[in-house]
């Protein structure tokens, strides 16, 4: 019979958690580089359509009103 020594599994016990808590630690990088990605594409196309889409909310206000 394989005897396996308390050392051993301390070894691999604290090994199995530094494993679980880098992961944590790169799905934290990935959602933040999504959320930034989607802040970059908002801003973009705020400052791409923002003077067409305040002229169309303008024309379509001024055509509400009237």
């Amino acid at each position: 019979m394989i005897r396996i020594s308390s050392a051993v599994l301390n070894r691999f016990r604290t090994a199995a958690e530094r494993a679980r808590h880098s992961e944590r630690g790169a799905s934290l990088v990935e959602y933040a580089l999504l959320v930034a990605l989607i802040a970059v594409v908002c801003i973009g196309a705020v400052t791409f359509f923002g003077n067409e889409l305040g002229d169309s909310f303008s024309t379509s206000g001024t055509s509400i009103s009237n």
